[in-house]
């Protein structure tokens, strides 16, 4: 639902349940869950110009990808992180 509330502009709505699933996924431990979740949070704010708090919530799931070990969301994030560097 996130991932549709953001693609309507719907920015809090989509924040919202991103940081559910995140509730959600923390509460199970799922560490790749939770890694998702702040990827797709950081997709959000960096989209409405928060270039600060999607490092942060990349620079989180950047982490969990690692302890999980998934090669390439840790590049993709790796690249946007990059992404944030050279903008």
């Amino acid at each position: 639902l996130g991932s549709l509330y953001g693609s309507q502009g719907e920015f809090d709505r989509a924040e919202g349940m991103f940081n559910k699933a995140l509730a959600l996924n923390t509460e199970m431990e799922s560490k790749e869950g939770m890694a998702i979740q702040f990827f797709n949070l950081g997709l959000l704010y960096e989209q409405h110009g928060d270039g600060e708090r999607a490092r942060e919530a990349w620079n989180k799931a950047l982490v969990l990808f690692k302890e999980v070990g998934i090669p390439d969301k840790i590049e993709q994030v790796q690249g946007l992180l990059a992404g944030l560097d050279s903008g």
